[in-house]
Protein backbone atom coordinates (compact mmCIF):
# COMPACT_ATOMS: atom_id res chain seq x y z
CA UNK A 1 0.00 0.00 0.00
CA UNK A 2 1.09 3.58 -0.84
CA UNK A 3 1.40 6.29 1.36
CA UNK A 4 -1.11 8.63 2.34
CA UNK A 5 -0.08 12.59 1.53
CA UNK A 6 -0.80 14.49 4.36
CA UNK A 7 -3.16 16.82 3.41
CA UNK A 8 -7.36 15.82 3.73
CA UNK A 9 -7.48 14.64 0.19
CA UNK A 10 -6.80 11.08 0.94
CA UNK A 11 -5.31 10.43 -2.21
CA UNK A 12 -2.15 7.61 -2.08
CA UNK A 13 0.30 10.88 -3.06
CA UNK A 14 2.82 11.29 -0.79
CA UNK A 15 3.83 14.21 -2.97
CA UNK A 16 0.26 15.91 -3.73
CA UNK A 17 -0.38 19.05 -5.54
CA UNK A 18 -2.89 21.57 -3.58
CA UNK A 19 -6.36 21.44 -4.25
CA UNK A 20 -7.56 22.92 -7.49
CA UNK A 21 -9.01 25.92 -7.11
CA UNK A 22 -12.85 26.53 -8.07
CA UNK A 23 -12.59 25.73 -12.30
CA UNK A 24 -15.26 28.43 -12.70
CA UNK A 25 -13.72 31.05 -11.37
CA UNK A 26 -10.54 30.86 -13.15
CA UNK A 27 -12.05 30.56 -16.72
CA UNK A 28 -14.41 33.71 -15.52
CA UNK A 29 -11.10 35.64 -14.33
CA UNK A 30 -9.40 34.58 -17.70
CA UNK A 31 -12.68 35.68 -19.68
CA UNK A 32 -12.83 39.09 -17.61
CA UNK A 33 -8.78 39.75 -18.46
CA UNK A 34 -9.69 38.78 -22.48
CA UNK A 35 -12.67 40.52 -22.46
CA UNK A 36 -11.27 44.11 -20.79
CA UNK A 37 -7.74 43.41 -21.98
CA UNK A 38 -6.57 45.09 -18.68
CA UNK A 39 -3.60 43.31 -16.56
CA UNK A 40 -3.45 40.12 -14.86
CA UNK A 41 -3.48 42.15 -11.34
CA UNK A 42 -6.26 44.17 -12.37
CA UNK A 43 -8.33 40.93 -12.25
CA UNK A 44 -10.98 41.62 -9.64
CA UNK A 45 -10.52 39.63 -6.10
CA UNK A 46 -13.96 38.18 -6.65
CA UNK A 47 -12.69 35.83 -9.88
CA UNK A 48 -9.33 34.66 -6.98
CA UNK A 49 -5.93 35.04 -7.42
CA UNK A 50 -4.97 36.52 -9.99
CA UNK A 51 -1.42 34.70 -10.30
CA UNK A 52 -3.75 31.15 -10.55
CA UNK A 53 -5.49 31.95 -13.63
CA UNK A 54 -2.38 33.44 -15.27
CA UNK A 55 -0.30 30.27 -14.85
CA UNK A 56 -3.64 28.68 -15.71
CA UNK A 57 -4.09 30.49 -19.02
CA UNK A 58 -0.12 30.39 -19.61
CA UNK A 59 -0.39 26.34 -19.55
CA UNK A 60 -3.54 26.20 -21.59
CA UNK A 61 -1.72 28.72 -24.35
CA UNK A 62 1.16 26.75 -24.69
CA UNK A 63 -0.31 23.29 -25.07
CA UNK A 64 -2.65 24.93 -27.12
CA UNK A 65 -5.85 24.84 -25.74
CA UNK A 66 -6.91 28.56 -25.96
CA UNK A 67 -6.64 28.19 -29.70
CA UNK A 68 -8.72 25.26 -29.59
CA UNK A 69 -11.13 26.90 -27.67
CA UNK A 70 -11.71 30.09 -29.48
CA UNK A 71 -11.96 27.60 -32.66
CA UNK A 72 -15.00 26.02 -31.20
CA UNK A 73 -16.54 29.00 -30.12
CA UNK A 74 -16.03 30.11 -33.69
CA UNK A 75 -17.58 27.25 -35.08
CA UNK A 76 -20.31 27.99 -32.97
CA UNK A 77 -20.45 31.30 -34.12
CA UNK A 78 -20.51 30.13 -37.71
CA UNK A 79 -23.29 27.65 -36.67
CA UNK A 80 -25.82 30.31 -35.02
CA UNK A 81 -25.38 32.45 -38.43
CA UNK A 82 -25.89 29.93 -41.37
CA UNK A 83 -28.54 28.72 -38.99
CA UNK A 84 -30.62 31.94 -39.07
CA UNK A 85 -29.17 32.96 -42.78
CA UNK A 86 -30.98 29.10 -44.04
CA UNK A 87 -33.69 29.42 -41.24
CA UNK A 88 -33.07 25.95 -39.93
CA UNK A 89 -32.40 24.87 -36.53
CA UNK A 90 -28.47 24.92 -35.31
CA UNK A 91 -28.73 21.31 -34.80
CA UNK A 92 -29.86 20.37 -38.28
CA UNK A 93 -26.22 21.49 -39.48
CA UNK A 94 -24.23 18.63 -40.14
CA UNK A 95 -20.56 18.89 -38.60
CA UNK A 96 -18.74 17.93 -41.02
CA UNK A 97 -19.82 20.66 -43.29
CA UNK A 98 -19.42 23.33 -40.77
CA UNK A 99 -15.69 21.83 -40.15
CA UNK A 100 -14.84 21.59 -43.80
CA UNK A 101 -15.71 25.16 -44.17
CA UNK A 102 -14.31 26.52 -41.16
CA UNK A 103 -11.18 24.76 -41.58
CA UNK A 104 -11.51 26.38 -45.32
CA UNK A 105 -11.41 29.47 -43.43
CA UNK A 106 -8.27 28.39 -41.66
CA UNK A 107 -9.84 27.11 -38.52
CA UNK A 108 -7.87 24.11 -37.66
CA UNK A 109 -10.54 21.98 -36.36
CA UNK A 110 -9.50 18.74 -36.98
Amino acid sequence: MGEFCSSDCGCPNPRCARPRVEDRRTIEAILWRIDNGAKWRSIPAEFGNWHHAYLRFRRWAVRGVTAQCFNYGHAIGHAAAISALENMAPRAIRGGDLRHLLNKDGARLD
